[in-house]
């Protein structure tokens, strides 16, 4: 055979595009698709736009207007039904606590008012009572205590006028505070005076009692001239003092009320007596109270001598040993008694020995 020609190729005609081959698509399960509810057009309402090709014109689940938007709603509208409830029971709970504490305070305000009216009656009538036993010491503190009542008498009327219109509120019961500690600044005010007067009407009466005492002793050393030589011998102590002291600041000052006395300090002069050798004495002192008792605490150095003239034993309040020199001596003793809360009221009166024997006597008085 000869070899065969190689085939034409037609120039002439055009070229085409090989196109790519596509790649299988996989069968698919076919399900039926429910009829689209398509609205034919021109019955599309004004206004409104028509559902795009393949929707069923129903909107997606969850869409306001629909069931479930419904059901969000009435689940919102129980929440705020329920906070409304919480907070209007809280609202009731705290008018209630409030009325109950508006109750309690009111009852405080009523106690409070009656407890200061009380107190404050109270100190009046302590203040009147104590004024009143100062009564006929001297002219002066006569009037000083008859104006002291007046204002006090001023006072009760404010305080009962203000009890009986029973405001119950701060204002009156602190203007009944106030009042309260207006009297017991009075009242201290009132105890200070009177005690300046006692003191000052006890100088007075002081200056004749030493009078009395010069023209006493006098007298005495002239019944000792004529008793026996140990009588002669004896030392006279003269010029004694006795004053009542009170802690005021950090130091004692002199007192003429006996709820006020602390301690006593008792001073004194050792007379000359050349009759008599020098050398060591001993004194003792006995304070006898408004009752005849005698002020004492063996704890502190009280104790018993036996009087050289009656050959009695008696008791003294505290003693003192004295350098006597033939000469005039003044000395000074003190005598507290921590245990005595307080003392009566009344004249006391002190006794001096020297080695037994009486050398003096002395009174002091207190309100």
């Amino acid at each position: 055979m000869g070899a065969s020609e190689p085939p034409k190729i037609d120039r002439s005609a055009p070229l085409q595009k090989k196109e790519p081959a596509k790649p299988a698509i996989p069968l698919q399960k076919t399900t039926t698709s429910p009829q689209l509810n398509v609205p034919p057009k021109g019955n599309v309402p004004p206004g409104k736009t028509p559902p795009p090709p393949g929707s069923t014109g129903t909107p997606p689940v969850g869409t306001a207007g629909k069931p479930e938007g419904k059901k969000e709603e009435k689940k919102s509208g129980k929440r705020v039904l329920l906070i409304l409830l919480i907070i209007s029971a809280i609202l009731n709970v705290l008018l209630l606590a409030g009325g109950g504490y508006t109750v309690v305070k009111y009852d405080n305000q009523v106690d409070s008012l009656s407890t200061y009216g009380n107190e404050l009656r109270t100190e009046l009538d302590q203040t009147m009572e104590d004024l009143d036993q100062y009564k006929g010491q001297s002219e002066k503190l006569d009037k000083m205590l008859a104006a002291a009542k007046l204002e006090l008498d001023t006072t009760r009327v404010k305080i009962e006028k203000m009890l009986a219109e029973g405001n119950q509120d701060k204002e009156t019961i602190d203007q009944l505070r106030h009042e309260l500690r207006r009297i017991k600044r009075k009242r201290e005010k009132f105890e200070e005076e009177i005690d300046r007067l006692l003191l000052e009407n006890r100088e007075l009466k002081s200056k004749n009692l030493d009078l009395s005492v010069a023209v006493g002793n006098l007298e005495e050393e002239k019944e000792v001239l004529s008793e026996k030589v140990t009588i002669a011998s004896k030392i006279p102590v003269e010029y004694a003092t006795i004053t009542g002291l009170k802690m005021k600041g950090k130091a004692f000052k002199e007192t003429a009320l006996a709820k006020k006395v602390e301690k006593f300090s008792i001073c004194f002069d050792v007379m000359e007596n050349k009759v008599v050798e020098p050398g060591n004495k001993v004194l003792y002192l006995r304070i006898s109270g408004p009752a005849g008792e005698v002020l004492g605490n063996k704890e502190l150095g009280s104790g018993s001598f036996v009087d050289a003239e009656s050959g009695k034993e008696k008791l003294f309040t505290v003693q003192k040993d004295i350098d006597y020199r033939n000469d005039r001596q003044n000395y000074c003793v003190d005598w507290e008694d921590p245990s005595k809360e307080t003392y009566d009221p009344g004249t006391y009166v002190a006794e001096f020995y020297l080695d037994g024997f009486k050398a003096g006597t002395t009174s002091f008085i207190l309100r």
